[in-house]
């Protein structure tokens, strides 16, 4: 009796499984027919509807699902290891589910699309994110720099500016009305034109020569040295010993006045004055493509050396003459020559370069 009670408990349990099992088959075959989700993979998004057949239905419940669902940590929201590893996701999913292989891939394109949406998005987001970052520090730095030069006293200003060439301390003045009223400043343009040429601080017979191109300079003012120093800069120098026969005279920087440029990497190390010869020849033997040149002692054991030299030319009324293999110099003393052909009124040595000389005696 007990084994017969025992049997029909069993077969009664068997039935109720057995129902349960397809109950449960029902009601799971329904939900994946309407929509199967894939909320348990990257995103939760879903993949699209996917009409299932019952055998490919109880192929996939015999499936272990795969638990899809980290956070890795990309160096990027737009970087190609995440779209990668999102896509590797996906074949993933697919391959670990033998059953989709019997239906048809529209799924696979509904995801597709969907990755590629979201990492569109992403991107454009990542991107203005970037942007934003970059234009905040961007202002951040500047405010800084002009906080921190922008706190500074004019003298200390005036002070770092002293250390710009002339392009420079002209690109200043356009930063701000500040920068250009300490820019403007006339000992900045003073020491910039000094350091050019130093006789302009003493010698004021130069200034109409300097000045030729722009004559309203010299009405200027304070003004002068900022508006002449573009002329004054365009006037070439090189350094020269000069010597009589047998005899060091000085070291002088030799300043192009008038008249053409000058071929620097021509000019000699040492002009030789070997020759003289009377100052009223000078009318003869300047031809009008010559170079006038601007004699400047070094220092003031060379400016005393360079006035005697003078000195002993203009006591006999001669100018000097010192010649090599491309050019002829002549040296010349203050006298009236300078005065009505070369317009210079001034106590300095001038002198006179020619490429092609012509023969001529003492």
């Amino acid at each position: 009796m007990d084994e017969d009670a025992d049997e029909e408990g069993i077969q009664e349990t068997c039935v109720t499984q057995t129902k349960g099992c397809e109950s449960s088959t029902a009601i799971a075959k329904t939900k994946v027919t309407e929509r199967l989700r894939y909320s348990d993979c990257v995103g939760g998004s879903q993949l699209g509807h996917i009409p299932v057949d019952s055998h490919a239905f109880r192929a996939l419940l015999a499936d272990k699902p795969m638990n899809l669902c980290f956070t890795p940590n990309y160096s990027s929201a737009d970087s190609v290891e995440k779209l990668v590893s999102e896509l590797r996701q996906v074949i993933d999913y697919v391959e670990s589910r033998p059953s989709l292989s019997d239906g048809n891939a529209s799924f696979l394109r509904d995801r597709l699309r969907t990755l590629v949406a979201k990492s569109s998005s992403e991107a454009r987001t990542s991107i203005r994110i970037t942007n934003q970052r970059f234009e905040s520090q961007s202002k951040i730095d500047a405010n800084l720099a002009r906080s921190g030069i922008e706190s500074l006293p004019d003298d200390v200003i005036g002070h770092v500016f002293s250390f710009l060439d002339g392009p420079s301390l002209a690109n200043a003045q356009g930063v701000s009305k500040r920068w250009k009223s300490v820019a403007e400043t006339p000992s900045l343009w003073k020491k910039l034109c000094i350091d050019h040429w130093n006789a302009l601080a003493h010698d004021e017979a130069l200034w109409p020569i300097v000045c030729r191109p722009d004559p309203t300079i010299l009405e200027s003012g304070k003004d002068k040295w900022r508006l002449a120093y573009p002329y004054i800069r365009d006037h070439e120098s090189f350094k020269v010993r000069i010597q009589k026969t047998g005899r060091f005279v000085c070291n002088a920087v030799v300043h192009r006045l008038a008249g053409p440029a000058l071929n620097l990497s021509a000019m000699p190390d040492t002009i030789i004055v070997e020759r003289r010869f009377n100052v009223l020849h000078l009318e003869s033997f300047v031809v009008p493509e010559s170079s006038i040149l601007y004699f400047e002692p070094e220092d003031q054991v060379d400016k005393e050396a360079l006035q005697e030299f003078i000195a002993y030319l203009s006591g006999r009324n001669r100018a000097g003459l010192a010649l090599d293999e491309r050019h002829r110099f002549m040296v010349l003393p203050p006298c009236e020559y300078s005065k009505d052909q070369l317009e210079y009124y001034g106590n300095a040595m001038l002198g006179v370069v020619q490429d092609v000389y012509h023969n001529f005696t003492s």
